[in-house]
């Protein structure tokens, strides 16, 4: 409850020993994940859902520094 939620796509993975890197595409948005491998691993093409707290969220400029 109370987490952003988003449809996404696995667009590409990347795996980091015990971590998978995945690059997402959730219509416009272009984003990346590394996630903990615990026994599934998500694979390209493959459809995803997002959960975002609100906690876990930063403002950028357009600079990439941070905001608040």
């Amino acid at each position: 409850p109370g987490d952003n939620r988003l449809a996404a796509e696995v667009a590409a993975t990347a795996y980091l020993g015990g971590t998978a890197a995945y690059q997402l595409a959730a219509g416009p948005l272009r984003l990346q994940a590394i996630n903990t491998i615990e026994g599934r691993v998500f694979r390209d093409g493959e459809a995803v859902e997002l959960a975002i707290a609100p906690a876990d969220c930063v403002l950028l400029d357009s600079e990439g520094r941070r905001i608040a």
